[in-house]
């Protein structure tokens, strides 16, 4: 019965941190410009121009991580968080790259329609974690 409860806490405590990685995602971009001057003001970050956004790509990647894990040790999300989280990864490697710098600043994050989708896909996925434990 303890180990029955240990998996159960270890799959929420994952959960969790899947959906806190996809929520940066969601949020609309203005939201995100803000938590990154949060983020980034210790290091004497003051103005958005000196911001790159790829702290929120880092977000993604490591829910995605954590997903994947969960799904390998058996205690998986529903099957359309993994296959949101997995276009949000192709979809970020995809814009990646010295060439695509534009996308990764404050003015890409809000006009840029692949961030648009990114979102989209984001909250799809909170919805679906959602509905599985909350």
């Amino acid at each position: 019965m303890e180990a029955s409860a240990d998996r159960d806490e270890l799959r929420e405590m994952e959960r969790r941190q899947v959906r806190d990685g996809l929520e940066s995602g969601a949020w609309d971009a203005e939201e995100q410009v803000a938590y990154l001057l949060r983020i980034f003001a210790p290091l004497g970050v003051r103005d958005e121009s000196e911001l790159v956004v790829d702290e929120i790509a880092h977000d993604l990647d490591h829910a995605h991580d954590v997903a994947v894990r969960m799904q390998r040790d058996g205690l998986a999300l529903p099957p359309v968080v993994h296959s949101k989280l997995n276009k949000v990864d192709a979809l970020l490697k995809e814009w990646s790259g010295p060439d695509k710098g534009d996308f990764w600043e404050p003015s890409g994050l809000r006009a840029h329609p692949v961030w648009q989708q990114v979102r989209s896909l984001c909250r799809e996925a909170i919805v679906a974690i959602d509905g599985d434990g909350e």
